[in-house]
């Protein structure tokens, strides 16, 4: 369970304040739904026991290059309450639906 599937199960929305679908970290909740991205090894150092370590994990490689395109559809077919804040754009929209979107968006659209 991820911080973004807490808000999900919760029925939480997404704002994004100044930034486009490409910052939409919420999409990548929807990757890893679809079975997008391929499990990659990765590594980081850590404090174990006193010590700096290096720790291997494996991962999801996410790629958030469709997110915009995804973001554009999106906006065609579901509530997109759109507004400024200071100088900023804005997009407040309800996560779960975006999530589900981007999931079945994934599945029929990307490659692999």
């Amino acid at each position: 369970q991820s911080p973004l599937a807490r808000v999900y199960d919760l029925g939480g929305y997404i704002l994004l304040l100044g930034v486009g679908y490409g910052n939409n970290t919420s999409f990548h909740l929807a990757e890893g739904r679809a079975g997008a991205g391929e499990i990659i090894r990765q590594g980081a150092p850590i404090w174990l026991n006193g010590r700096r370590v290096w720790q291997w994990f494996e991962s999801i490689d996410y790629d958030d290059e469709l997110f915009p395109q995804i973001g554009a559809d999106f906006e065609q077919v579901n509530p997109v309450s759109i507004g400024t804040v200071g100088l900023a754009e804005c997009r407040l929209f309800h996560q779960k639906t975006a999530v589900d979107f981007a999931t079945d968006w994934l599945r029929n659209h990307a490659s692999g």
